[in-house]
């Protein structure tokens, strides 16, 4: 499986490889490279009630890795950070190509958590 789809985001902080608290995920192996990005729901009616039902999107596909994620307008553009374009209400964002450091589940208020930490990103567009 190349591909590992989140659901419901909890907390995130793209600079810092802080913690990913997530409902129902598969979980990502600690010690594995993944392509990052956020799909994020900016319809109106999300934005007016505060519902995000955005999900983190872990990816080991090599191509991705190597060149980044593909923007929706222009495919051939491929990028490792920023905004990949926005399509029937879902914004994408790249956020990096980090190492997993970190993956737990955890019980929080009688539900499962995935509680995932990722290290600084390892990009070819960034300084280590």
């Amino acid at each position: 499986m190349d591909e590992i789809k989140t659901h419901k985001i909890e907390k995130m902080d793209e600079h810092d490889g802080e913690y990913y608290l997530l409902n129902e995920p598969d979980l990502p192996m600690v010690g594995m490279v993944y392509a990052l990005k956020r799909v994020s729901d900016v319809s109106p009616n999300a934005l007016r009630e505060g519902n995000d039902t955005g999900y983190l999107v872990f990816n080991t596909d090599p191509e991705t890795i190597d060149g980044g994620w593909s923007g929706n307008s222009t495919p051939a553009m491929r990028e490792h950070h920023g905004w990949r374009g926005t399509t029937n209400d879902l914004s994408v964002d790249a956020l990096g190509v980090r190492e997993c450091t970190r993956a737990e589940v955890k019980m929080y208020k009688k539900t499962y958590h995935v509680i995932i930490k990722f290290g600084p990103c390892q990009c070819s567009e960034c300084d280590i």
